[in-house]
């Protein structure tokens, strides 16, 4: 009866897979403390943009309708509801024979006075 024994087996894994027990989920520790000392160093508000585009799509999302971010929390928000940035991260070399060189880069910038109506478009 070997095959009870495995039918049993497979099902706790599956379990197991289901209540995420074994599933690895990145971290992602080193970026987010970057981002939030550039938040810090930068006076506590910033705005997010990738190395090829501004979110400017997804101010929405934010309580204030805006880019402004006080948190590494606010900027991945924005980023994830983005499809600016989902493009440049997924599908920014489809149209080219060769990739480029330069990864994908996170950044943050101080808004040019802090009023968060200034980077609204």
């Amino acid at each position: 009866d070997g095959d009870e024994f495995e039918e049993e087996e497979e099902e706790e894994e599956a379990e197991g897979v289901l209540d995420g027990a074994d599933s690895a989920q990145p971290a992602f520790e080193e970026e987010i403390e970057a981002i939030e000392a550039a938040i810090a160093t930068l006076g506590g508000q910033v705005l997010p943009k990738l190395n090829w585009s501004t979110p400017r799509d997804a101010k929405w999302i934010n309580a204030g309708e805006n880019l402004m971010c006080v948190s590494c929390s606010d900027v991945i928000l924005i980023l994830k509801s983005s499809d600016f940035a989902v493009h440049d991260l997924c599908h920014a070399f489809d149209c080219c024979d060769e990739e480029d060189d330069a990864p994908p880069t996170i950044g943050v910038r101080r808004p040019a006075d802090g009023r968060p109506e200034q980077v609204t478009p």
